[in-house]
């Protein structure tokens, strides 16, 4: 876990065992991004989200989910493209 995040080792371990039955399962990625993201280890939770967007190229949620993770990081710039790429796919994507 991160220094001021959550424990999420019992998560990550399920999901990696689920990726490893299901290695193409956006939604498995990108659960995997949020746990690490609760965890504040942003470079895995980023790694995740994006393997979710390269499987599911046209699902915003993940773009939405890695955006957050870029903001909370201080990277506004990435964050800002990032939810204009979740609105190119989802224009009343609400989170985004």
């Amino acid at each position: 876990p991160g220094s001021n995040g959550l424990d999420t080792t019992s998560s990550v371990n399920r999901l990696t065992v689920a990726l490893e039955q299901y290695p193409k399962s956006p939604v498995y990625y990108l659960l995997l991004g949020d746990a690490y993201q609760l965890a504040e280890e942003w470079a895995k939770a980023d790694a995740a989200y994006l393997q979710a967007i390269a499987n599911a190229k046209e699902w915003a949620k993940p773009r939405v989910n890695l955006g957050l993770s870029r903001l909370a990081q201080g990277k506004t710039s990435e964050a800002i493209r990032t939810f204009e790429s979740a609105l190119a796919l989802d224009p009343r994507n609400v989170q985004a």
